[in-house]
């Protein structure tokens, strides 16, 4: 039930009822990757984005590919909307880590390459970031793949 209301939420680009309906579901169903995805999108819109971050990392350690495997109609993704305002907001000198980051997960539903660039300009403010560089190295790693595979 709570899923179906989730997903009723993001539809609608209501982020934070999604986002509390997809964090019982979650509670109930750990392993739910497609509330899991959606959480993370609903996370960065509604300013919990350390949190976002988190499961992301998480995510992408166990299953980066549901991520990569998102179709924009059938899943009803939104990120390529958010990215174009977030980058609009950028372009005035409001780049920042959470932005950068914020701006890596989106991407990843759309482009690995743009995600792995703006986690790299995060990088760069951020060196020191274990999780920052997690995160990179398992993107680098999964773009070599498809590469090779190509």
């Amino acid at each position: 039930m709570n899923e179906m209301l989730g997903n009723q939420y993001f539809m609608a680009r209501n982020y934070l009822g999604a986002a509390e309906a997809f964090q019982i579901v979650l509670k109930d169903e750990p392993k739910n990757l497609n509330a899991a995805k959606k959480l993370i999108i609903s996370l960065t819109q509604i300013g919990k984005y350390s949190k976002a971050f988190d499961l992301f990392a998480n995510f992408i350690n166990e299953n980066i590919d549901f991520i990569l495997n998102t179709d924009p109609i059938k899943d009803d993704c939104p990120c390529a909307e958010l990215v174009t305002n977030l980058e609009t907001k950028n372009k005035f000198g409001n780049e920042s880590i959470t932005s950068l980051e914020t701006l890596g997960i989106l991407w990843l539903y759309c482009n690995i390459q743009n995600s792995i660039q703006y986690f790299e300009k995060a990088f760069v403010l951020n060196p020191n970031d274990p999780k920052l560089n997690s995160v990179i190295t398992i993107l680098r790693k999964k773009l070599r793949e498809i590469s090779n595979s190509n």
